[in-house]
């Protein structure tokens, strides 16, 4: 079933939140996952309806400062995580979901991911769809980020994003507040959802259907922010250590 940002409803979705807040509350686990059951219930873990299983899985860290991983098979296939911070110099914590159309579409993602980012208060957030496969097999290429990513620069314009305090800061309200994008939105204090187009489809292996859309924005709110071949300075907000790790 189509929604009114994607009437294919096809791919699978992917969406990433960093916070400041480590995640390591008694009570994290249950705020995240009500937020995504108001959005996304195909991708909450627990007992699937059609006899499929979500696996709800902590590491060795311990509780309540564990990561979580949950999984389950097609169809409506899901992947999530949520890495807290372990560690006195981790200045992120992260959350980490990969949906097929069946189990969330692109409506979904954006809701969870919005108001993840405004109850968390997340400095970045995004939400894309992968590739469709290679005619020789290969998997789609796809880059996730990692905390130490957005310490250096950022791969590149996602479909959909969030820019929380440190990035609104670093460019300036204005700037992201005119971005030559479909839809540019206030969420929360200093925090903005930007989405380049109003549907999100599958681009088709080797191609960018959303290549001018992603050049203008990027080049709207500053070059040196974004990765590029051949680039040696960036600009990054300075993130500082929190100290909230528990390792």
């Amino acid at each position: 079933m189509g929604t009114d940002t994607d009437p294919v409803g096809t791919g699978t979705h992917v969406a990433q939140v960093f916070t400041r807040d480590p995640l390591t509350g008694p009570d994290t686990p249950a705020r995240l996952f009500a937020i995504l059951a108001r959005h996304a219930p195909g991708a909450v873990p627990g007992p699937r309806g059609d006899g499929g299983s979500a696996r709800a899985l902590r590491s060795t860290h311990g509780e309540p400062a564990g990561e979580i991983f949950w999984e389950s098979p097609p169809p409506g296939r899901v992947r999530g995580g949520v890495h807290p911070m372990f560690y006195p110099t981790d200045t992120h914590a992260t959350v980490t979901l990969e949906c097929d159309a069946a189990a969330a579409g692109p409506d979904a993602m954006v809701g969870f991911v919005r108001e993840a980012s405004t109850a968390f208060g997340a400095d970045f957030g995004y939400v894309d769809v992968l590739p469709a496969p290679a005619t020789d097999g290969e998997p789609p290429g796809f880059v996730y980020l990692t905390p130490q990513n957005l310490q250096a620069w950022l791969p590149e314009i996602w479909w959909g994003m969030v820019l929380g305090p440190a990035y609104v800061d670093l460019i300036g309200a204005d700037v992201v507040a005119s971005a030559p994008a479909h839809v540019v939105t206030r969420i929360g204090p200093a925090t903005y959802w930007l989405q380049l187009t109003e549907h999100l489809e599958q681009p088709p292996a080797g191609a960018d259907p959303l290549g001018r859309q992603r050049r203008e924005v990027a080049a709207h709110l500053g070059e040196w922010l974004f990765w590029k071949a051949g680039r040696t300075a960036f600009v990054a907000p300075r993130f500082a250590a929190t100290g909230a790790g528990r390792r």
